[in-house]
C-alpha cells in the first residue's frame, strides 16, 4: 500500500503504516505527510469510513479453496449447488465474467424484454482485457441461458490488431460434477444454442457504426471500467445515453464506483437507473489496491444508466 500523500512534494520516509484513525482506508509514511494530505482527504474520509464498515461482508465467500472465504454467500453458493460444483473448486475465478453478465441481464430484465428479445440477445462488452485469453468461459452462458442465442461483441483498445474482427463460436459448456446430471446427455453438454463472440479493436464510440451493421445491443456492459479514471469514457457515455439501452458498469471497489457514478450522472444529467450495489458474482480473490485500503475485487460493485 502506498502513502496517500506520495508525490505531493516531499519524499516518503518509509513504508505507509500510519493509518487514518477515522476511516482506516488510507495510510501514510509519516505524520507530516498525513497532515499535508488532510485538505484532500477531508472530503472523502467520512465516505470511506462508511465503506469500510462493509469490509467483512465484502470479504466473505462460501468457497473452500480460499482460507479467507468461510462465510456463506447465497448467490455464489446456490450457483455452485445448481451446477454440482464442489466449493473447493476455484472456477469462480473465471466464472465471474459470464456470471456478471447474467446478473446484469437479470437486473435489467424488464427493460430488455420490452425490446422484443425473441431468441437472440446481443451484448456489447466494452474494455475487455484479461477476458481475451479466457473467452471459453463465456460458454457458460449456454447453461445460464439455454433458450437463447447470445452474441457478444468485445470492443476495446486492448484487443490486438491481428485479432480485430476475429469471431469465435461456442456450442457447448463444461459438464457439472454430478455423474447422473442431465447435462451429460447428449455428450459434452452440447445444445442447439450458440454463443458468438466477436472482437473489435478501438473505442466504442469509434467502432459503433461497424457494430450497428450486425447487432443493436440489448445490453451494454463495461466490466472494471474505471470511468472516473479515463476521460476517453465521456464520449462513449454520451453515445450510450443517446441509445437508451441498459448499460451496466462495474468497478473494483465502492469508492471507484462512487466516483464513476458521479461522472455518469454529470455526463448524462440523469440519476443512475441502477444505483451502486454489490455484485454477488464478484471474483473471490482480492485485488491489491495501492492507494486505498478498501475491499477490492474484480467486478466488485456494479451500477448502470
Amino acid at each position: 500500500m502506498e502513502c496517500a500523500a506520495k508525490g505531493r512534494g516531499t519524499r516518503c520516509v518509509g513504508p505507509a503504516i500510519r493509518r487514518c484513525a477515522r476511516c482506516g482506508a488510507v495510510a501514510y509514511c509519516s505524520l507530516s505527510h498525513q497532515i499535508s494530505h488532510w485538505s484532500d482527504h477531508e472530503q472523502e474520509c467520512e465516505r470511506l469510513e462508511v465503506q469500510m464498515r462493509d469490509a467483512d461482508i465484502l470479504n466473505t465467500f462460501p468457497f473452500t479453496f480460499s482460507e479467507e472465504a468461510t462465510l456463506q454467500l447465497s448467490c455464489w453458493k446456490e450457483y455452485y449447488e445448481w451446477r454440482s460444483i464442489s466449493l473447493d473448486s476455484p472456477v469462480a475465478l473465471l466464472l465471474h465474467w459470464p456470471l456478471t453478465i447474467y446478473h446484469a441481464l437479470q437486473l435489467n430484465d424488464s427493460r430488455i424484454r420490452s425490446r422484443d428479445v425473441s431468441k437472440h440477445i446481443n451484448i456489447h462488452y466494452l474494455g475487455p482485457d484479461k477476458e481475451l485469453i479466457q473467452l471459453a468461459v463465456f460458454g457458460e452462458l449456454l447453461a445460464l441461458l439455454p433458450d437463447y442465442d447470445v452474441r457478444i461483441d468485445f470492443v476495446g483498445p486492448a484487443i490486438p490488431e491481428y485479432r480485430d474482427g476475429e469471431k469465435t463460436y461456442l456450442h457447448s459448456y463444461v459438464c457439472c460434477d454430478d455423474r447422473d446430471c442431465e447435462c451429460k446427455y447428449p455428450s459434452e453438454a452440447s445444445c442447439g444454442s450458440v454463443v458468438t463472440l466477436q472482437l473489435l479493436k478501438g473505442f466504442y464510440h469509434d467502432r459503433f457504426k461497424d457494430l450497428m451493421k450486425d447487432s443493436f445491443p440489448h445490453l451494454i456492459i463495461a466490466p472494471n471500467a474505471g470511468v472516473a479514471a479515463y476521460p476517453s469514457w465521456m464520449e462513449t457515455v454520451e453515445l450510450i445515453h443517446g441509445l437508451n439501452t441498459p448499460a451496466v458498469f462495474t468497478d473494483f471497489c465502492e469508492e471507484a464506483a462512487h466516483l464513476a457514478a458521479c461522472c455518469l450522472s454529470s455526463a448524462t444529467g440523469c440519476k443512475l437507473a441502477l444505483p451502486v450495489q454489490l455484485n454477488p458474482f464478484r471474483q473471490p480473490i482480492a485485488v491489491e489496491e495501492t492507494a486505498l485500503h478498501v475491499p477490492c475485487y474484480s467486478n466488485c460493485f456494479l451500477f448502470g444508466i
